[in-house]
């Protein structure tokens, strides 16, 4: 099967790479695909010589925290071709690109690749009813493919220099600034990152004699720039250079105990899971791109493995194992009452935490965390106990759950079962490390783990189904911890 990148290499040999600029030949194929641009709500340009994709992004984040979609137009993409379209919650599908193309190319415009992939991404996007589409430009913006709407509902400049002079005629700072600038809409919102005293000099003397409205860094709020988005810091921050250093400046963060309430830290250097993120998209986008995902984090990290904690990750086993077929999973087992109990506590406490505070809802609901809260997804349909305020849909949920891995991966030999309560006996630790051909067990504090196995259960729960898990649990214990199976 084709991957993107080999089709990518086709459309170069198709399309023209040169930069011819120029609208008439988009515009041409835009009217005879019935203008799918006007279908895009708030659509926005990012504008620049550098620094447009991370600022596309943060936007981006902005947009998306506070409960609305995005499609976006990444120019040039980062590692496949895929990964320059996003359609709200995923990236396009090598299927949907060819399907596209071949409806553009059908038009017998002649059209060079980059105006080619934007009117994929156009094409795309327009089937989405996403609530704003944000399109980074190519390298001038005079008769750049993306300035095909005369009513963006905004355009942001990024940092102007002096860059890709091998591939764009102006060669002067003036000249870069005017057609870049000079070309931003009548009727829209604009927003010019910092720039240097020289170049915003330059700026502000070619929009003088535009009538919209102009505001440059300085002067950009949280509430001129979109509804209820409180990061007043980031927002400003337009440019790599800023964005770097205001990281830079709160790394020093004091740690604070995460939002489950069970004395674990964080800090702005801590990790977040993404998984949940890219586990969203289809099969077979995990199937091309899982490698390629996981590579990039260990590049970026400096790191030989990778480590993912994620519970929903017992669903895809099977998918995963056929990609990566060295890969390892560890499944712990705890005693059932426990952790039916614990599993309400954080339930009740999430669903508190996202009444108060809806931030917390949407962020959850963004990662793919529906384990608790107000929108909590059940592992499996629940049989007899749907009440998630009460301990016996807990219970229920861990008898259908072991059940369901214990028939199926138990004999698996990269599943590794452990016990919860073992894990405070430090030989069980080191043999689970040795197992798992972990070498640096020297190293380690083998007596870091605590058994929360302690809190008196006052609550009235259906003995029948408790029971049915404690001979689960049991048999799984005894089984475990006496044989010479893949577990421990």
């Amino acid at each position: 099967m084709i991957n993107s990148e080999i089709y990518y290499n086709q459309l170069q040999k198709k399309y023209s790479r040169s930069i011819t600029l120029g609208l008439s030949r988009v515009k041409k194929a835009l009217r005879l695909l019935n203008n799918p641009h006007l279908k895009l709500k708030r659509p926005c340009n990012i504008i620049g010589s550098d620094g447009k994709f991370t600022c596309l992004r943060a936007i981006q984040y902005f947009i998306e925290a506070n409960g609305n979609t995005t499609t976006a137009n990444f120019s040039p993409h980062l590692y496949n071709l895929r990964t320059r379209f996003w359609l709200k919650n995923r990236f396009i599908s090598l299927k949907e690109i060819k399907k596209y193309e071949k409806k553009i190319s059908k038009l017998k415009v002649k059209l060079s690749l980059f105006e080619v992939l934007t009117l994929i991404h156009i094409l795309a996007a327009s089937k989405e009813n996403a609530d704003f589409s944000l399109q980074e430009s190519g390298l001038l913006f005079k008769g750049d493919a993306s300035r095909v709407w005369d009513k963006p509902f905004m355009q942001v400049c990024t940092n102007l220099n002096k860059q890709h002079l091998e591939w764009v005629y102006p060669k002067t700072i003036n000249e870069i600034c005017r057609q870049k600038v000079g070309y931003m809409s009548n009727n829209t919102n604009i927003y010019i990152g910092k720039q240097k005293p020289k170049v915003l000099g330059i700026v502000k003397k070619i929009l003088k004699k535009n009538k919209f409205r102009f505001t440059h860094s300085n002067q950009i709020s949280s509430t001129n720039c979109f509804d209820k988005v409180k990061s007043k810091q980031i927002i400003n921050k337009l440019s790599v250079k800023e964005i770097t250093d205001f990281i830079k400046q709160n790394r020093n963060v004091p740690k604070k105990e995460r939002l489950h309430a069970d004395g674990i830290t964080f800090d702005i250097n801590s990790p977040e899971a993404l998984d949940e993120i890219f586990f969203n998209n289809n099969k077979e986008f995990v199937k091309n791109e899982l490698v390629n995902y996981i590579q990039l984090i260990l590049l970026s990290e400096k790191k030989e493995k990778y480590l993912s904690k994620n519970n929903l990750n017992f669903k895809r086993i099977d998918l995963i194992h056929s990609i990566l077929p060295n890969s390892i999973f560890l499944i712990p087992i705890r005693e059932p009452l426990q952790h039916a109990y614990s599993l309400l506590n954080q339930h009740l406490h999430f669903s508190r935490l996202q009444k108060e505070d809806d931030y917390i809802r949407r962020y959850m609901n963004y990662l793919g965390h529906n384990e608790f809260g107000l929108d909590h997804k059940s592992w499996n349909n629940p049989i007899h106990f749907k009440d998630l305020n009460n301990i016996n849909y807990w219970l229920e949920q861990w008898r259908l759950f072991y059940q369901n891995i214990l028939k199926n991966y138990q004999t698996y030999n990269n599943c590794f079962f452990i016990i919860y309560e073992e894990l405070t006996n430090p030989n069980y630790v080191k043999m689970l490390l040795e197992k798992i051909n972990f070498n640096q067990v020297e190293n380690l504090n083998l007596n870091y783990f605590k058994n929360s196995n302690k809190k008196e259960i006052d609550i009235d729960y259906a003995k029948d189904i408790y029971e049915n898990a404690k001979d689960i649990y049991t048999d799984f214990k005894y089984k475990f911890m006496h044989n010479n199976s893949s577990s421990i």
